[in-house]
């Protein structure tokens, strides 16, 4: 609950505060858990107690500052700058900081999390399983151990670590952040939404959540939401460069071509080399009817320009619709591409079949149609199967929708869904 800052002449009276919680088949609230106490969580005392607030707000620097002088000894001050090293994302330079010492005990806090960085959870697992040894209640262990069991597949017990450390440490803004995103994995976006807004909150500069925020609205396409927000975000880091990589998206998804073009000579000047904002400069020149000097920077990207398996597929799609575009049209190339761009898979191959569909259905190519149902069948994104299952209906490939149909249901079974798609497949002969 928030409330207005107190304005009044005299101090603010106290504000006593209750933990209850919600029981189903109870009508009242009961008294919930007390709180950090007692076998709870617990933070170091003076500067390494200073600097573990510091990482939890996501402020690297205040938690480097906090251990910079004082009474700490060594391996103390060198763990808070590796961890501090890795939320700025310098993997080399926590290595550096820890170097031939990462094996040793006291250690094995930012051990953990480096190897985390380097993909290595089995690793990660034994380090923190280590610091838990040393430190049973410790509030940074118990939130590193959330992350290893998020790289584990142990989504549950991540959400519960999580969850004890956002309420032993009520300003740990990446906890509450990082718990968001389990909850947008598990198919809860309010309660997501409500999580990133409150890391937000806590910490204007930790841009993660707001992004985060940004993107679900873009996806709902509530696009003026979504500028209003990314304004916000940029207001505050001016310098961050993935709010306006989010930002041009967004322009280019509303059609405001020169405001997208021109953002984009923006930021392509800033940084040539980026593959995405060089994919979406190429998308902002199509737009404005530059085809030409588009159609030069994909081709750049795909001979080498990047080796993002998704930004590929994109790269493909868009020089497909550059050909399409072009009188005559150069339907074979078109078709060529979008097909390279399906079998590639992916979690954009749902997209990039019923793409390929429309084209091959509009050349009356009924091959290449059929072999992107048959390539959508394959994957496991809903939507596109319920549309592609719609497509083959519309257009009499009954066997087709049929495959496809099942297909979504077997995905949603049990869900509302469910039965929406046993009306769908009734329909069909």
């Amino acid at each position: 609950m928030r409330v207005p800052r107190y304005l009044g002449p005299q101090p603010p009276p106290p504000i006593p505060v209750s933990r209850l919680r919600a029981v189903p088949g109870e009508e009242a609230f009961l008294p919930g858990d007390p709180g950090p106490g007692a076998g709870g969580l617990q933070l170091p005392d003076g500067p390494l107690g200073a600097a573990e607030l510091a990482l939890g707000r996501a402020d690297p620097d205040a938690a480097a500052a906090a251990v910079a002088e004082g009474s700490l000894d060594e391996p103390a001050r060198r763990v808070v700058r590796a961890r501090a090293a890795l939320m700025q994302g310098d993997v080399a330079a926590a290595r550096e900081v820890l170097g031939a010492d990462r094996d040793r005990e006291p250690f094995a806090l930012a051990d953990a999390a480096l190897s985390l960085a380097e993909g290595d959870a089995a690793r990660a697992a034994r380090r923190v399983a280590d610091a838990l040894f040393r430190r049973p209640n410790g509030l940074a262990e118990r939130y590193l151990q959330a992350l290893v069991k998020v790289a584990e597949g142990e989504l549950e017990a991540a959400q519960v670590a999580l969850a004890e450390v956002a309420r032993a440490s009520p300003t740990h803004a990446v906890a509450r952040y990082q718990l968001g995103q389990l909850m947008l994995a598990a198919g809860d976006p309010a309660r997501a939404g409500t999580l990133f807004e409150m890391s937000w909150q806590l910490q204007p500069t930790f841009t993660a959540p707001a992004m985060a925020l940004a993107e679900m609205l873009v996806e709902s396409r509530q696009y003026g939401e979504a500028l209003n927000l990314i304004g916000q975000i940029t207001e505050t880091t001016p310098e961050a460069l993935t709010p306006r990589v989010l930002q041009l998206r967004v322009l280019l998804d509303v059609g405001e071509r020169e405001a997208a073009l021109q953002l984009a000579e923006l930021l392509r000047g800033k940084v040539p080399t980026h593959a995405e904002i060089a994919l979406l400069h190429a998308e902002a020149l199509s737009e404005n009817e530059r085809t030409d000097d588009a159609r030069k920077i994909i081709e750049g990207l795909l001979q080498g320009g990047t080796t993002d398996a998704a930004l590929l597929q994109r790269a493909r799609r868009q020089l497909a619709r550059i050909a399409l575009g072009e009188r005559p049209a150069r339907s074979e190339e078109a078709l060529s591409l979008l097909k390279t761009a399906a079998r590639a898979g992916g979690a954009l191959a749902g997209e990039m079949c019923i793409e390929l569909f429309h084209v091959a259905v509009a050349v009356g190519r009924r091959t290449d149609a059929e072999e992107a149902l048959e390539l959508l069948s394959q994957t496991g994104d809903v939507g596109a199967l319920i549309s592609g299952a719609i497509l083959a209906r519309s257009h009499a490939m009954w066997a087709y929708a049929r495959k496809l149909g099942e297909t979504a249901r077997e995905h949603v079974a049990g869900s509302p869904a469910e039965s929406q798609l046993d009306g769908f497949l009734a329909t069909l002969p």
